[in-house]
């Protein structure tokens, strides 16, 4: 039972979707995810390096200047997916 109204116009949308369509929508999907994966890994490197030799940054994540290197290593060598 399909009801057409402007509230759930949303729900009834993928089912008049060809399976190409589809297909296209899901590959845009995760592509958009893993761009955004790939960006904030790079912001989170970004921001310990800034940050590694900050005294009050390292006392808050109660870790050392030589454990936020190896993190840092440990997330350069991290597969992207």
């Amino acid at each position: 039972m399909k009801i057409n109204s402007a509230k759930n116009s949303h729900a009834t949308e993928s089912e008049s979707k060809t399976p190409f369509e589809q297909f296209k929508r899901n590959v845009l999907a995760r592509m958009v995810h893993a761009a955004w994966l790939l960006w904030r890994k790079h912001e989170l490197i970004s921001s310990l390096e800034r940050r590694k030799n900050d005294p009050h940054f390292l006392n808050d994540i109660g870790l050392t200047q030589k454990d936020v290197e190896r993190e840092i290593e440990k997330l350069r060598a991290q597969k992207p997916f």
